[in-house]
């Protein structure tokens, strides 16, 4: 593959791992601002189809960006091979390996899930509390 052809899909790759953790933060602050809006207004029912739909939703772009992360990872690593003298100009050498940040992502991503389920319960639990606008 030529060098063009590398660093096309090197940028490529990047911009899509950005565009899919975007796309994951987007859904968790929309989760969450349903939470403090409505969650104190939700029946059992609703609470838990908003959660599960919300749930399995939010790992589709989390998983993408992952693969994109591995993606990455594999395309560095053979661009170093085929144009190593070239590749020191266009790459730096990451601090980390690829599979230390997909676990950084991973962990990220996950306390934040675990963090937005337990604010919309918490919401929910306040049921009682909140007075209706009615």
């Amino acid at each position: 593959m030529s060098l063009v052809e590398y660093l096309e899909l090197l940028q490529i790759t990047s911009d899509g791992i950005g565009g899919h953790a975007t796309n994951a933060v987007s859904t968790m602050s929309a989760y969450l601002i349903a939470a403090y809006f409505i969650g104190a207004k939700l029946n059992r029912v609703q609470f838990i189809s908003v959660t599960v739909v919300y749930s399995v939703y939010v790992t589709f772009p989390i998983r993408a960006a992952i693969r994109g992360l591995d993606r990455l990872g594999t395309l560095t690593a053979e661009f170093q091979k085929e144009h190593a003298e070239i590749a020191t100009i266009y790459l730096r050498e990451p601090i980390f390996s690829f599979d230390f940040y997909r676990i950084l992502f991973l962990l990220i991503f996950l306390s934040a899930w675990v963090l937005s389920l337990s604010f919309m319960y918490f919401a929910r639990k306040t049921k009682d509390s909140v007075p209706d606008a009615t």
